[in-house]
Parts: structure tokens; sequence; C-alpha cells
């Protein structure tokens, strides 16, 4: 029984491993933000954006283009104009690339890339920046559209490839990265729990089968070789007067307490989905799910289970109309 336990607790156990392993990942990106970080972890410009839609742009130097403005033509005039957006364009340089990025003029970071790029020191102290990476077409048409422009006003050829940096909405990005990753880290957790709670199951349900038969705790292979009605499918085995039900809840049954007995069976796609109704004195039912299986095979496994509890159970009610909930 160790294989069953362990076979019905290794899917649990997988998906809290893929929650561990994302949400780890997630974490693990959000939170090299960093220059020492980044530089720690490789973290090296393309090769994030392939993984997060993060870039994390080593700049060595960062020029001045223009301001940006809101402009909307309609049949090639200009019908609205500002000026005022807050924004300006710079092109930053990874020590081989010019990249088109655009600041807001109150950004934080601005001024302290300008004056270190003004002095020389970013040419051998890179400062990492993160950036998020936007494909939409939006973007692309914006690219291509500044692409002559900056060239014109700077002299330096721009690497357009469908990438605009957008410093903005980095930081919000990698916000919802973390908290992605609290979720996942959560979600690790609640199936941690439900795990340890369906192994706690198994084990009272185990340790009662042992009490009520020692046996099967010296050899658990009783179980297979000596049942005298078996369906592993079905999760069903008589072993003496007890019928073990082994599925998503497992049960340990006397028949000698049962006093009537009902299938409630259900054909769904080819599978059938079947329940044992068992009714004790005192007006007691218990209701007990059996595996999904297939609808033919089940439907033999089944009535083969009713031909040998009426042969040997004489005294159970099988499928009696009297039988009533």
């Amino acid at each position: 029984m160790k294989r069953y336990k362990l076979m019905k607790l290794l899917p649990y156990l997988l998906v809290v491993a893929i929650c561990l392993l994302i949400g780890g990942g997630l974490a693990f990106i959000s939170q090299g933000t960093s220059a020492n970080s980044l530089r720690a972890q490789g973290l090296v410009y393309p090769n994030v954006s392939r993984v997060s839609r993060l870039t994390a742009v080593p700049v060595t130097k960062i020029t001045y283009v223009s301001a940006v403005s809101n402009v909307v033509k309609e049949r090639g005039k200009i019908v609205y104009r500002d000026d005022k957006t807050g924004m300006s364009l710079f092109l930053v340089s990874d020590g081989g690339l010019d990249i088109p990025i655009l600041f807001r003029d109150d950004s934080s970071l601005l001024p302290m890339l300008t004056e270190k790029s003004d002095q020389g020191q970013l040419a051998n102290e890179p400062h990492y920046v993160m950036a998020m990476v936007d494909d939409s077409d939006k973007s692309k048409e914006f690219l291509q559209s500044i692409e002559s422009y900056v060239t014109n006003k700077t002299g330096q050829r721009v690497f357009i490839g469908g990438t605009l940096l957008n410093q903005d909405k980095a930081e919000t990005y990698i916000q919802s990265m973390k908290l992605v990753s609290y979720l996942f880290f959560a979600l690790a957790l609640a199936v941690l729990g439900f795990t340890a709670y369906r192994y706690s199951a198994m084990r009272r349900f185990w340790s009662q089968v042992y009490q009520v038969l020692p046996e099967l705790a010296e050899d658990q292979d009783l179980l297979v070789s000596q049942s005298q009605f078996k369906s592993k499918q079905l999760g069903l085995y008589l072993y003496r007067n007890y019928l073990l039900v082994l599925g998503a809840k497992e049960r340990l049954i006397d028949l000698s307490t049962v006093l009537g007995l009902n299938l409630d069976k259900e054909s769904n796609n080819g599978r059938l989905k079947s329940r044992l109704i068992l009714y004790y004195d005192c007006d007691r039912y218990e209701t007990v799910k059996l595996r999904p299986y297939s609808e033919i095979e089940g439907r033999a496994f089944l009535e083969g289970l009713m031909a040998y509890l009426e042969k040997h159970y004489p005294h159970i009610l099988l499928a009696d109309e009297r039988l009533a909930i």
C-alpha cells in the first residue's frame, strides 16, 4: 500500500513543485532590479525579455533627442498638437546599440543617468536599467516614424527591432510579477496543506484497516492475492467480510452490518460514474463513490460484484425497490 499512497499524493506534490518553480522564477526575476544583482545574476540584454518581457539594459551612454509632442493629423494636416506631454525622447547605448527610450521629465532616474553620462562614468561602470518590452503595433509604428528623425537629429543609427523600452511601465510590471509569484507561493502552500490532509486521512484509513485486518499489516499483497472479489480499475477489494473502496475517499465497509445496497450509475462519453448506496439499521445510509472507468468493463465489474454479494451475502437486499432514501 506504500506505492498506492505515493501514487495518490504524487499529483499534488507535482503541483506544489510546479507552483514553487514558477513562483520562485518570477520572484527571482522581479527581484533583480539593482545594478549589482543584475550583474551577479547575468541578466544581460536581451536574454531576459524572452522569459519575462523585461529587459535589463546596461546603459553606457544616454543622449537627449527632443521633447515628445502629441500630434494628431487628418488627411496630412495637423488638427491637434500638444507640446506639453511631460515626456522626452532619449537614446540609450548599451555599448553596441542605440535604443530609443521614453522618459518622463520628472523621472528620478533621468538626472542621475544624464550626469553620469556627461562625466563619462557610464562607459566604465554601466548602470543597468530594467525596462519593459512593448511589442504592440502602435509601438512599432512609433519606432518606424522616429527612425529617420532620430538619425538626422543625432547622426546615430538607432536600433529598431519592434522594441520600445518604456521605463514608466517597468516598475508596475515588476510589482505585478512579484504579486503573481506570491499567488503561486500561496497556491503551493494551499496544495501542500491539502496534501498533508489527504496523507493524514490515508494514514487513519490504513490504521483502521490494519487494526481490523492485522494480517495485511504483515503482508499487504494479501489484499490483492486473496480477495474474493477485486477490481483495481474501480478500486474495489472484497477481503473476508470487508469491502475496501480505494478512490477519492477510502472506505472500509463491514458487510456484516450492511442491510441493503443499491447501485447508482451514470454514463458520460463512454465513462461510467458509479456509486454504492449502503443501508444500515436505524435508517442510516451512506454513499460511496467509485472510480470512473470505461462503461462496458465497468458495468461488467459491477454486475460481477452484485452477483457475488447475492450469492455469499444473502442478508443484504440488492437493488430492492424497498430501498429508498
